[in-house]
């Protein structure tokens, strides 16, 4: 399922839910979400409350992943919803949160939810600090890097 899901997250609830960098700043803390959420090869859409318009400026992000900011006083739930909302194909979409509020009103327009503990079984670990990231690529990555070089498996 990971690879042809489409998963809009609420990130600061993964981020407090699944304790992601504790001890970091905040920015370090979203930049480990979006390297996680990146890993798995899906594509993912991430909504961050913010009271400033330049969060995540700079910040890389994996090529299938996209964040976006609540400003003018609202927030990441109004993104979610407003993005439900105005979807023409819920098809494969899945939301992630814990927030009851956002999870019955997105089932109630038609998308399919999964809570923060589950999706976070999904999220490989960050690398170590220090350590060279090395890992074996999972066959979603593969299929990427095959895709991008043009050449058969």
């Amino acid at each position: 399922m990971a690879g042809g899901a489409h998963y809009w997250i609420d990130g600061y609830n993964v981020i407090l839910r699944l304790g992601l960098g504790e001890g970091k700043s905040l920015e370090e803390r979203r930049g480990e979400l979006v390297g996680r959420v990146g890993a798995l090869g899906s594509e993912a859409w991430i909504a961050f409350d913010s009271r400033e318009a330049v969060h995540g400026r700079g910040l890389a992000l994996p090529r299938r992943v996209t964040i976006a900011f609540a400003t003018s006083g609202r927030t990441a739930d109004d993104l979610i919803l407003a993005k439900v909302s105005h979807a023409k194909d819920l098809n494969g979409v899945i939301v992630v949160s814990d927030d009851r509020g956002v999870v019955d009103r997105c089932q109630f327009m038609g998308a399919r939810t999964m809570g923060v503990r589950e999706f976070g079984k999904m999220l490989k670990p960050a690398p170590a600090p220090g350590s060279k990231g090395d890992r074996k690529l999972t066959p979603n990555e593969v299929d990427d890097w095959m895709k991008w070089f043009k050449e058969k498996k």
